[in-house]
């Protein structure tokens, strides 16, 4: 980020530039020594968060071509040009920047942070940490966090962006003890994968649920399945821009382990039982068929048929969804591994839906049959 000041005695235009040590040292062209160097590394370490500080002098010339490009690029009607306008003309005065100095400055983890992480990974959801700070820093970071053991070389993860499908990177990852293993992608590694659309695609697996505090992931929190949004310091746009919004990490474990498991439990319940209350009700007109030559005679009045969906079967589904707890609050939050249960969509499958159809079926015969037996029998006796 960088900021044009103009000072009043000299006149002379600054440019002052911060930014991470990986993009600004390729910037920077004087007195940016091994020292410097060896001092932001040693700020990571401690888990600070780094910026180096640089500046350069321009002239009038400069600012003004710098101006004309940005109010070019600020009119650009698509935005994948505007924001290539706007790298542009920001490159014109971001080059041949003075070393000026480094900061280190400590961020806090929040309250419970270590063990909402712990609980969501014996869930089976995978984490992903994206941050701009520097790889020392974002390890530092996750050996505070969670317990890591293995981080991955970078020939590794070449290997597993290259996997055709998601079934082959879970299977890879498990070979790895994915459990305590670490995917570690910088800068360079990353534009390696975005340069082949399979790797794209094959990362982005991984990408469905995100949670994000910043002014700056609101892209990413618009890309995700489902965006959760804590509001910060650093403004609301992350918690306005996301699906879910809260005021601490820890909040988390309880949407998805608990909140999240009853909803899913619920939800899946009722979309079979919708398709199972039909199949019941209207396989019994489709059997009285072969009673009525093929008629267009109806089993139902009117009446009923209004009622069916309306009134009959939407209070037993409607109360279930309500009310319904598979497992109290207290199990679920002492059990992560529980969630584990809904996982990969485990309650809508392709199974559980034939056997909801095929039971509607055997009790609307049940139903039919027992209904036609009964008055059979009733004639017979009269």
């Amino acid at each position: 980020m960088s900021v044009i000041v103009q000072c009043e005695e000299t006149s002379k235009i600054f440019v002052l530039c911060k930014g991470a040590e990986t993009s600004m040292a390729e910037n920077i062209s004087m007195n940016y020594s091994e020292i410097a160097q060896a001092l932001t590394d040693e700020f990571a370490e401690e888990g600070l968060r780094t910026l180096v500080l640089g500046y350069r002098t321009i002239s009038e010339s400069e600012y003004k071509t710098f101006h004309d490009k940005s109010e070019e690029a600020r009119s650009a009607v698509i935005e994948i040009n505007r924001n290539k306008y706007m790298r542009e003309a920001y490159s014109l005065i971001e080059n041949n920047l003075l070393y000026a100095g480094i900061t280190g400055i400590e961020d806090k983890l929040q309250e419970e942070l270590p063990e909402t992480l712990e609980a969501i990974r014996d869930a089976g959801i995978m984490i992903w940490m994206l941050t701009g700070d520097k790889r020392e820093t974002a390890l530092n970071i996750g050996h505070h966090t969670i317990e890591l053991c293995n981080i991955t070389s970078e020939g590794d993860m070449r290997m597993l962006i290259h996997s055709a499908y998601e079934k082959q990177i879970s299977h890879t990852l498990d070979r790895r003890q994915s459990y305590n293993t670490v995917l570690v992608i910088d800068g360079k590694l990353l534009s390696f994968i975005y340069k082949n659309e399979d790797s794209k695609i094959n990362l982005r697996i991984f990408w469905q649920h995100c949670y994000w505090d910043g002014g700056n992931d609101i892209s990413m929190i618009q890309e995700a399945h489902v965006g959760f949004g804590i509001i910060g310091q650093e403004g609301k746009g992350a918690s306005r821009a996301a699906d879910f919004a809260f005021s601490k990490f820890k909040f988390l474990r309880r949407t998805l382990l608990i909140h999240g498991f009853w909803f899913y439990d619920r939800v899946a319940y009722m979309v079979q039982y919708s398709f199972y209350k039909n199949v019941v009700c209207f396989f019994c007109q489709f059997l009285i068929a072969f009673y009525s030559n093929f008629s267009a005679t109806s089993l139902y009045n009117s009446t009923f048929i209004m009622c069916f969906n309306t009134f009959y079967t939407s209070v037993p589904v409607l109360a279930f969804g309500l009310f319904e707890k598979r497992e109290s609050e207290e199990t679920l939050w002492n059990n992560p591994g529980i969630y584990q249960r809904n996982v990969g969509n485990k309650q809508l499958k392709a199974v559980k839906l034939i056997s909801w159809f095929f039971l509607g079926v055997w009790q609307a015969f049940v139903i039919f049959y027992g209904w036609l037996l009964a008055w059979q029998i009733w004639i017979s006796s009269e």
